[in-house]
């Protein structure tokens, strides 16, 4: 009778152990899916080149503020992978979804930088929104990028330049697009 009992109580404590352990399991998965911090992935073009986007592909901002120093706006990061034996040539480009009148100006402006081999970001290329076309590919970049084996990163920022006069209908404004990476043998 004892090793019935003690047989049922093993039984019993593996069970709330296995049922610890899927509680745990569930909820740390559960958190890993809900995070913001989860937005990388991998795409190709082709045979020619590899591209990932660490936080998104997607620069969506609202309850836009002026800053001083571009690096404290909103910014899309990802890198580019030369998959040929050549250089290839790379364009980045924004396709506007929607934005709001207001962010149609000179003070709106964007800025794209390129880490060296230094591992620093360099700016090369930038630009403003006052001629922003919904739906249209504005390419705001070409490049080109040599046969290696790692990625070139790149980050683009979206601010309102807070070191001019900006209209107060400016704040709380909202801007939608999406990155449009090209890439061709070069």
């Amino acid at each position: 009778m004892e090793s019935v009992v003690k047989k049922r109580y093993l039984i019993f404590i593996a069970l709330v152990l296995l049922l610890f352990v899927c509680v745990t399991f569930i909820t740390y998965a559960r958190q890993v899916w809900q995070s913001a911090e989860n937005t990388t992935f991998d795409t190709t073009i082709g045979d020619i080149a590899g591209v990932r986007f660490i936080n998104g592909d997607s620069i969506n901002v609202t309850n836009l503020g002026p800053v001083l120093d571009y690096r404290d706006s909103a910014n899309v990061e990802f890198g580019i992978y030369n998959r040929t034996n050549g250089t290839i040539n790379v364009s980045v480009g924004l396709n506007i979804t929607s934005i709001s009148s207001s962010l149609q100006s000179s003070s709106f402006k964007w800025v794209l930088e390129r880490m060296n081999s230094s591992n620093v970001y360099e700016v090369i290329a930038s630009g403003d929104f006052s001629s922003a076309i919904i739906g249209s590919n504005s390419i705001i970049s070409g490049n080109s990028i040599n046969t290696g084996n790692s990625y070139t990163y790149y980050k683009l920022y979206v601010y309102i330049d807070g070191s001019v006069s900006n209209d107060a209908s400016m704040m709380n404004s909202s801007m939608n697009s999406i990155v449009v990476i090209d890439a061709v043998n070069g």
